[in-house]
């Protein structure tokens, strides 16, 4: 989703009005949607999203702010969700912003990069966030009319849109339009997968037009505000990895006892979903490798949380500690995970970071190979 926000923005100054010449019922209804937005560009709801997978399902509620700067045609938003890593997110038009209270951290983008992901993502898909609703139907195969239904004991009209997927298949998004507004109640997106992915909105109220300045976030007593993509790359290949002790399971673990041994440490946490994704692929390099020793250093865990206890509790039985800020900033951990391969003279062999490099984790693999021979 690389971008993806700037795109669906930017789409509506420079693409709506060639675009939205496709026809039939269920594009006017959509046509119409973005009319009312524009001509009360203010206002106030509440919203709930849903992922619902095939093996589980995830939901958000919370409060936001939305206005359509009519010069640009860009909304300017202000997002508070009830829980959650990410308590509020903002763009004023120009900046982007995300909180993150566990690192007391606010996070400033000025392209959007990454930041529109999860229940922010699915928000900016529905027409009351943003245009990426119009942008995505352009390529439907089939637009049709589904009806009336309801979205949070109101009525609505329900337009389909499907469109073919990337690689196979079809995705669907339905929209729901109160009956008596016509502003969108719902949106909904269907991957090829079966995944459904909903935003519903109650409790909308038009205000009167804010300042621009409403569109930033404060930041909190403590907070810092950084850069969202902060690019200070990992320590580098060759480089002696800079000694530590932390408390495990069982007592201190030290870097220092494993000399003479290929050690992997993965910087990492339980509040991180790639993290957790890795965990059995790293178990799997731990039973793969005897003579390898994988570390898992866990960051910004709160005083409740065991993240030993969550490691074994999803089959993993390497080593576990915490790590502090120190430990961080003498790696130079900056996203998570963050991989090192230690050598047996201490020096690192490998230092990856999957969320800036697709290659990472494939380049460590082979490297385990090539250390590791049948």
């Amino acid at each position: 989703m690389t971008r993806l926000a700037l795109v669906l923005l930017v789409g509506l100054v420079a693409g709506m009005p060639a675009r939205a010449q496709r026809a039939g019922p269920a594009f006017d209804l959509l046509r119409e949607v973005y009319t009312v937005v524009f001509e009360q560009p203010a206002y106030r709801l509440a919203f709930e999203t849903e992922v619902a997978g095939p093996d589980s399902t995830t939901s958000d509620t919370g409060e936001a702010t939305v206005q359509v700067d009519l010069d640009s045609g860009l909304p300017w938003l202000s997002v508070t969700f009830d829980e959650g890593e990410t308590r509020r997110l903002a763009f004023d038009g120009e900046i982007y912003e995300v909180d993150f209270p566990r690192t007391q951290t606010v996070y400033v983008d000025s392209t959007g990069d990454e930041l529109w992901t999860g229940s922010a993502w699915a928000l900016m898909m529905h027409p009351a966030f943003g245009v990426g609703a119009h942008v995505f139907v352009q390529d439907a195969t089939t637009a049709t009319m589904a009806g009336m239904d309801t979205s949070a004991d109101r009525p609505c009209e329900r337009a389909d849109f499907w469109m073919p997927a990337e690689e196979e298949g079809q995705v669907g998004y339905s929209l729901c339009v109160d009956v008596e507004t016509a502003f969108p109640l719902e949106s909904r997106l269907v991957d090829p997968d079966g995944t459904v992915i909903t935003v519903r909105l109650t409790d909308v109220e038009w205000i009167d037009p804010l300042p621009r300045a409403a569109f930033r976030l404060d930041s909190a007593d403590g907070f810092e505000r950084v850069p969202y993509q902060d690019e200070t790359p990992p320590l580098a290949v060759g480089l002696a990895a800079p000694a530590f002790s932390v408390e495990g399971e069982a007592g201190p673990l030290a870097l220092a006892d494993y000399a003479g041994q290929y050690v992997l440490l993965d910087f990492w946490g339980t509040w991180c979903a790639p993290c957790v994704g890795a965990i059995p692929d790293l178990q799997a390099k731990a039973d793969a490798y005897p003579d390898l020793v994988v570390l898992g250093l866990a960051a910004y865990e709160t005083d409740d949380m065991d993240p030993a206890a969550f490691v074994r509790q999803r089959g993993g039985s390497y080593a576990v500690a915490r790590v502090d800020d120190a430990l961080l900033d003498a790696y130079q951990v900056k996203a998570f995970p963050t991989y090192y391969l230690v050598g047996p003279d201490g020096r690192i062999l490998f230092a990856g970071i999957p969320d800036r490099d697709p290659e990472a984790e494939d380049a460590l693999a082979a490297l385990l190979v090539s250390l590791f021979p049948d």
